[in-house]
């Protein structure tokens, strides 16, 4: 009986226990998920922008200082443990990257052939950082995060780094196209008052490109809607600061080459400050601040600008140009930046636009020599123009018939052209020029006829003046012999001489014996001056100049000739 009982107890309590779970199950406790993602950035979107942060999610409970903590403490470090570079090649360029601080530390542009013959490298040398592109402090000194080493990822055409450590998180990312610009997008977490290194310096120039009367342009510059803005590295001042607001772009130049920043949003200001480069036994350089008052042995040391953009946000995002500065491939580019204006061939632009497309075409279809294409352009010019020398030359021969009877006039009114004083007579002095004019409208002569063909080649001058001095295509563009850069001056001296020369013996076939003696000095100075003014010139200008004295002296010489044969007026004497 008593074992009934303990069997129908234990049943019973089973029954319970059974029922009790049923009906009042325990609750799930769940262990927590670890996050596999090892950075706070969102993955790119499709579109090849970076998704906003998702927001952090509420937080219930604890002390202010128990919720707000560094991001190095909620998220394990990223970094790499060894130094690397990753290069990236596209139509145009040729960049190479650092991870150490996520830099650019070379940039060579694949159709522009420097000195060496090699693609011509942008960057300027330099023995240690920081490079462009590195990440600054207020103070104008590096970031700590220059020094670490980025996470590097190969997107396909460019490269993404990132870094979470003890000196702060950054994502830096470079997508490069083959229409010459790429973009830039730069994330500093919690930080809003960094600041973006530009330069300092742009490419290499070597020594016969800084020194000379036609000395390189180097300078930093910026644009407001349509105005351009630029700071002189010759004439270095104080660092400059500039209201973000209103920026289309900012950059580096040189005559013939550009480096520019075009924000996708106002930023705060850019500070522009002008550093001394003193080069090492290395062959680079380091740069250093420059000084209120250079010493003795700093008196020869270029001065070159670096820019420090400040965002004033975390993000910043922008699109960059590096490259040369061909007009039409800068006017073409994506949004219409303006950049085709640092193609500087001034007021005479209306004039240099036009020969420079033609000596392009000439170039392109003809012969591929700029040196013979600015031969066979002036060839054109002299053609085109012939019509109007061949009036010019008419009438100045026309002049010179009148000068007896000119000499007459002048003879006859030479006692009455002052008082008994010595004092000038104005009422005689208007009566015999009258008297000239009217002879000269008698007979069809225009005073002026003769300048005219000096005249006339004055816009083309400047206008080849301005191209040769402002346009890439020129610059490094060999011709024949000696002369290796049309951009550059003779390096012996040969095309000065020769033009001094050819236009002294065009001033001869013209002739100058009717001329006063003031006069016929002048004209026989004009040519010793023009040499020496065409030392230093670029050797392509000399070339035009030469060229241009040449077909001049044939023309005269075949106007000769007609006029012995009775053409022209012949039977005059020279």
């Amino acid at each position: 009986m008593d074992s009934k009982r303990l069997i129908m107890a234990a049943l019973l309590s089973v029954i319970v226990l059974v029922g009790w779970g049923l009906l009042f199950p325990p609750s799930e406790r769940q262990a927590p998920v670890q996050s596999e993602e090892p950075f706070p950035f969102e993955e790119p979107a499709p579109d090849g922008g970076f998704r906003p942060l998702a927001p952090p999610p509420p937080l219930v409970g604890g002390t202010v200082e128990e919720r707000i903590e560094p991001a190095e403490s909620r998220l394990p470090p990223l970094a790499e443990s060894i130094e690397r570079e990753i290069e990236i090649e596209t139509e145009a360029v040729i960049a190479r990257f650092s991870n150490r601080g996520a830099q650019l530390i070379s940039l060579r542009l694949k159709a522009t052939a420097g000195r060496d013959g090699l693609p011509l490298e942008m960057v300027s040398l330099r023995d240690q950082g920081p490079y462009p592109f590195a990440l600054m402090e207020p103070d104008g000194s590096e970031s700590a995060l220059n020094r670490v080493l980025f996470v590097l990822e190969d997107t396909g055409g460019g490269v993404r780094f990132r870094y979470r450590g003890p000196e702060g998180s950054a994502l830096k990312q470079f997508n490069l196209t083959d229409s010459g610009l790429f973009d830039v997008e730069i994330t500093v977490e919690g930080r809003t008052d960094w600041s973006l290194l530009l330069g300092p310096g742009l490419r290499n120039p070597d020594a016969q490109e800084l020194k000379g009367t036609y000395r390189l342009r180097r300078q930093a510059s910026y644009a407001i809607a349509d105005e351009i803005e630029s700071l002189d590295a010759s004439k270095p001042g104080a660092p400059t600061t500039l209201n973000g607001n209103g920026v289309r772009w900012i950059g580096l130049e040189d005559t013939f080459f550009l480096t520019a920043l075009m924000p996708s949003s106002p930023f705060r200001s850019a500070t522009v400050e002008a550093m001394l480069q003193q080069p090492t036994d290395q062959g680079g350089s380091t740069y250093l601040p420059y000084p209120e008052i250079l010493r003795e042995d700093q008196e020869d040391l270029l001065a070159e600008y670096r820019i420090l953009l400040n965002p004033g946000t975390e993000s910043f995002s922008a699109a960059a140009f590096w490259g040369a500065k061909h007009y039409d491939e800068l006017a073409a580019l994506p949004g219409s930046p303006g950049l085709e204006k640092t193609v500087r061939f001034g007021i005479i632009g209306l004039f240099a636009l036009p020969m420079m497309w033609a000596l392009l075409w000439i170039h392109e279809h003809v012969v591929q020599n700029f040196g013979w294409s600015i031969v066979l352009l002036t060839v054109c010019i002299k053609i085109l123009m012939a019509p109007l020398t061949h009036k010019s030359y008419v009438s100045s021969r026309k002049m010179q018939a009148l000068q007896p009877k000119m000499a007459a006039i002048k003879a006859r009114w030479r006692s009455k052209l002052k008082d008994k004083k010595g004092r000038p007579n104005m009422e005689a002095q208007k009566k015999q020029n009258e008297e000239l004019q009217a002879l000269m409208r008698e007979e069809g002569v225009n005073p002026l006829g003769g300048c005219l063909p000096i005249l006339l080649q004055m816009p083309f001058f400047f206008s080849f003046f301005a191209l040769l001095r402002n346009s890439v295509d020129l610059w490094n563009a060999p011709w024949a012999f000696w002369i290796h850069d049309l951009s550059l001056k003779d390096p012996y001296f040969v095309l000065p001489v020769i033009m001094g020369a050819s236009q002294f013996l065009q001033q001869r076939l013209i002739g100058s014996t009717s001329m006063e003696p003031s006069q016929r000095m002048m004209m026989n100075i004009m040519p010793i001056m023009f040499m020496f003014f065409f030392m230093q010139a670029p050797s392509g200008l000399v070339l035009y100049w030469v060229t241009s004295n040449l077909l001049t002296i044939a023309q005269q010489g075949v106007y000769q000739r007609l006029r012995s044969k009775g053409i022209l007026g012949g039977g005059e004497s020279s």
